[in-house]
């Protein structure tokens, strides 16, 4: 005879620990920064032997991000040791539970082609067809509470951005979001105006332009904009860059205190660019201005070493396509100054 009250009594544990893991992830949401709520959280995962794998991802992760966030890696034996352990582990752990649970999320959100997975929750979503993100954003916003990051490609699809980019933008995920990566040629000038006038975005801490559709009215709009006014990183490489582009960042007069690091990596930049980047006042506030991938003449290369608004901003620079001695010694002209810069930043 079935006994109905120890049923019962195991149904109330059942609940009361649901009612406790809700609460410790809601501690985990509102402490981000804190392993303490997540340990925890793993700690009443493990008395499920369901998600027992789970709980050891949450507390390997959490370990592995405190080594990597220490002054120096491990140097003994037994640091090393205990590292490599660790990473196994987690490669293990995520071919196991990981990748069951991505393929959960993929189901549920179509487009999702990746997950990244940071101190045991999923952090970033990495959509590689962004189309119909609109219609289920409410839906990952609750599945996800610990969201940080979004990229969201639209291939070669181009929307009527006269509506729709203001509907897209006014999602509340975005409040939510700390790195915003846009990809494809669906994202246009009209798009980046619709996210620089958004209210939702003031969170942002990197945005990414690469590889998209925006030219110089979007550009401008998304350096003046004041809803962005804690965005540390801003990234527009890949996209062509005539001398109008450039000529935005002397046109604008200055950037927004935040911004530290400018990536226009493959664009195309010419020396007439590289002449006015280095006479460009505004550029002064950055820390690392990134410019691999143009190749640039040796007299360009060497106004921006020479530039005064550039003299506390680590350079990244090509040589390879340059003769090798004078490829060798515009690598060390470029070592030298940015030894100097990089002390200035400390």
């Amino acid at each position: 005879m079935v006994d109905k009250s120890r049923i019962a009594v195991i149904d109330d544990l059942v609940l009361n620990s649901y009612d406790d893991l809700n609460a410790i992830l809601a501690e985990v949401s509102a402490r981000p920064s804190e392993d303490e709520p997540r340990l925890r959280y793993a700690q009443m995962l493990a008395k499920d032997d369901r998600r027992k794998q789970e709980a050891r991802f949450i507390e390997v992760q959490c370990e592995l991000a405190q080594i990597a966030s220490a002054s120096s890696p491990p140097t003994t034996p037994e640091g090393i040791a205990r590292f490599r352990q660790l990473h196994d582990e987690e490669q293990a752990l995520f071919s196991r539970w990981g990748r069951e649970k991505t393929n959960e999320y993929k189901e549920s959100f179509p487009g999702l082609h990746k997950v990244v997975y940071r101190r045991g929750f999923p952090s970033h979503f990495i959509f590689d067809d962004a189309s119909q993100f609109d219609r289920y954003a409410e839906e990952l916003s609750e599945a996800a509470p610990l969201l940080e990051g979004l990229t969201l490609d639209l291939g070669e699809r181009y929307f009527d951005f006269s509506w729709q980019a203001d509907k897209f933008f006014d999602l509340p995920i975005l409040e939510r979001v700390d790195a915003l990566s846009l990809r494809g040629k669906g994202w246009n000038d009209q798009a980046a105006e619709s996210l620089a006038s958004s209210t939702r975005v003031g969170h942002l801490k990197a945005l990414n332009l690469s590889a998209c559709d925006v030219g110089p009215d979007g550009l401008r709009e998304i350096l003046i904009s004041p809803n962005l006014p804690q965005v540390k990183s801003l990234e527009f490489s890949n996209n062509s860059i005539p001398i109008d582009v450039v000529k935005i960042f002397s046109d604008v007069g200055s950037l927004h205190p935040a911004l530290h690091f400018l990536w226009l990596n493959d664009c195309g930049l010419d020396d007439a660019g590289a002449t006015e980047l280095a006479s460009t006042p505004a550029l002064e506030t950055l820390k690392e201005l990134h410019l691999e991938g143009n190749p640039l003449s040796p007299v360009a290369i060497n106004k921006l070493l020479d530039s005064p608004y550039l003299n506390s901003v680590v350079l990244t620079l090509d040589t390879e396509h340059l003769p090798q001695k004078v490829g060798q010694l515009i690598s060390r002209r470029t070592d030298e100054h940015n030894e100097i810069a990089t002390g200035r930043n400390v």
